[in-house]
């Protein structure tokens, strides 16, 4: 049997639903090993998804200052901090991730996305159309592309990429918000 690292098994925790006992172990790894760049991503990303952003941001500022040219670093760094409203600083880290790899789709989504809600459409539209190209099958890139196509005024276009979201999330959450945005 192959022995996995605390944060591998802190992580694998978080998948299957039991988030307490992930974090707890993702924490005692960062105790023994304060620069386990698998500890300080995924403790980062999950605190960040539960609401507390400050220790989010700062895990995933420390894991950047290890790694700057880890692409997924810097994506989970713009997550942090757009859920923590702060735009700007997000979009900054989003630039650093398509700096780092412009065909990483997950950077351009997000890219686009939090552009498009500063309302740099335009630009926003850039990112959002390369990360449909790259993410073909992920109904949230193509969601964020409709909202933005709507919101500049691009009903046909947009109706097109609503359309895209509904079929590959049939009866899904995603597929409510096209439909909203459909009608």
């Amino acid at each position: 049997a192959v022995a996995t690292s605390l944060a591998d098994q802190g992580s694998a925790y978080i998948r299957q639903g039991e988030t307490d006992k992930g974090i707890a172990l993702l924490r005692v790894a960062l105790e023994r090993d304060p620069d386990d760049a698998g500890a300080l991503l995924n403790l980062g990303m999950i605190l960040g998804e539960r609401g507390d952003f400050d220790e989010s941001i700062r895990l995933l500022e420390r894991l950047i200052t290890f790694f700057p040219d880890y692409p997924g670093a810097w994506v989970a760094l713009g997550v942090a901090r757009g859920r923590a409203g702060f735009w700007n600083d997000a979009i900054l880290a989003f630039r650093q991730a398509v700096a780092r790899d412009e065909l990483d789709g997950l950077a351009r989504k997000n890219l686009g996305a939090a552009l498009s809600q500063t309302g740099k459409l335009e630009e926003g539209l850039s990112h959002l159309k390369a990360a449909v190209v790259l993410l073909t099958e992920d109904p949230q890139a193509w969601l964020n592309l409709a909202m933005n196509l709507e919101q500049a005024g691009e009903f046909g276009e947009a109706e097109i990429a609503y359309s895209r979201v509904i079929a590959l999330d049939p009866g899904g959450a995603l597929s409510e918000r096209a439909e909203l945005g459909r009608n």
